[in-house]
């Protein structure tokens, strides 16, 4: 009966042991699990943000060649105020010698 004891008794500590083991199993699965779906969460968090960058830098692309644009086209604008101005002062030029002209000649 002593070894039956003893076998008993021995079974009894494996059995605790085991239920020991399978719950921490269980919580080293659960855990696992949470860090799984935080995981996919940054994932998703890093996509979200990397969209946004490419939407930025697309924007940033945009917004420099519209400013490049922009800059050539103030620069034919000046040019043309130059040239009308030019013109301004060559037709004034010649009223004033078109009026000289004709004040000598009366």
């Amino acid at each position: 009966m002593v070894i039956a004891g003893q076998t008993a008794d021995r079974n009894w500590k494996m059995l605790q042991r085991t239920k020991i083991i399978t719950e921490e199993g269980t919580n080293i699965a659960e855990t696992v699990e949470t860090q799984t779906t935080e995981i996919q969460q940054i994932n998703q968090g890093i996509e979200q943000i990397n969209d946004v960058v490419q939407t930025n830098s697309a924007t940033s692309e945009e917004c420099a060649a519209a400013s490049q644009e922009m800059s050539e086209q103030a620069e034919s604008l000046r040019e043309t105020i130059r040239n009308l101005k030019l013109q301004n002062k060559m037709m004034s030029g010649s009223k004033d010698v078109i009026n000289i002209h004709m004040n000598h000649n009366f």
